[in-house]
């Protein structure tokens, strides 16, 4: 019967291939938690900045619609906006309304031509 020859590693070998599995899986965990970390804190990094600007936005929004407000609280406390709308007689603030429309690009058309529909039924004679 021929023997076969199994060649056996010594001592120093196996723990240098303990060694280096452990050096190269511990490498493999540390890259893998580095890339994941790194994923997470840019995406609360993209987060926070799109909080931000959604922050910012909203600010300008509540601040441009509390002018437009403002604007229109204005001219309703007007005596002669509060006259003609009592008496249905536009005559008076005909001027006043083109005027102050001009004077807001902000309001959308339909308001627009609410208002001149308004200017134009109170210069007709009745």
């Amino acid at each position: 019967m021929a023997m076969s020859k199994i060649y056996r590693f010594g001592l120093a070998p196996k723990f240098t291939a303990i060694v280096v599995a452990a050096v190269l899986s511990t490498g493999i965990l540390v890259s893998a938690a580095m890339f994941f970390e790194g994923h997470n804190r840019l995406r609360d990094q993209i987060i926070d900045n799109n909080e931000a600007n959604v922050t910012l936005a909203a600010e300008f929004t509540r601040h441009y619609i509390r002018g437009v407000q403002e604007s229109l609280a204005f001219l309703a406390k007007n005596p002669a906006i509060i006259r003609a709308g009592s008496s249905g007689d536009y005559r008076e603030v005909a001027p006043i309304l083109p005027e102050f429309l001009s004077g807001h690009s902000e309001l959308n058309g339909s308001t627009k031509r609410l208002l001149r529909l308004t200017c134009s039924h109170g210069t007709k004679e009745s």
